[in-house]
């Protein structure tokens, strides 16, 4: 299966507006988006452009990912480096598998970093991996270098 990555641009001033991946039938498709794309698109069709051509989907993703990180249009909901709706998936599978909510705190200042439910969220947010956030959950290691996890109760 083939994969692109697209913008969709405003047809009035040629800007990007959103840029997106998947199969050649997720391209047109200007439905089953996000909410400030709907509105944004109420009254007009986006001018559709593919910028790359993949046979590989983790490679398109990769890409997709970088475009929108660098030139950030407006119409893409991101958080962290990550479209929205991917973490949200995330933190929904997490919560099916009876994840439970854990705290991050910087222990130089006891700042707050973040509420996960996520352990990649969290190993992004604090540069560490997956794997060293999983030890200080399940018990192996007590904390992080420079962060401290509370499971909440």
């Amino acid at each position: 299966m083939q994969y692109y990555v697209y913008q969709h641009k405003d047809p009035n001033t040629d800007t990007c507006m959103y840029v997106g991946m998947g199969p050649i039938k997720r391209v047109h498709k200007t439905k089953q988006r996000n909410s400030k794309y709907l509105e944004y698109f109420k009254t007009t069709l986006p001018k559709i452009e593919i910028i790359r051509e993949f046979s590989c989907k983790k490679e398109a993703s990769s890409a997709e990912r970088n475009i929108i990180n660098l030139i950030r249009p407006p119409l893409n909901i991101v958080m962290q480096g990550y479209r929205k709706d991917t973490i949200d998936k995330r933190r929904k599978l997490s919560k099916a598998h009876g994840a439970k909510p854990f705290t991050v705190i910087r222990k130089k200042d006891n700042k707050i970093i973040g509420t996960f439910i996520n352990q990649r969220e969290a190993a992004e947010v604090c540069g560490v991996s997956r794997s060293a956030v999983s030890n200080v959950l399940c018990g192996t290691n007590i904390s992080l270098k420079d962060y401290t996890i509370m499971r909440e109760v």
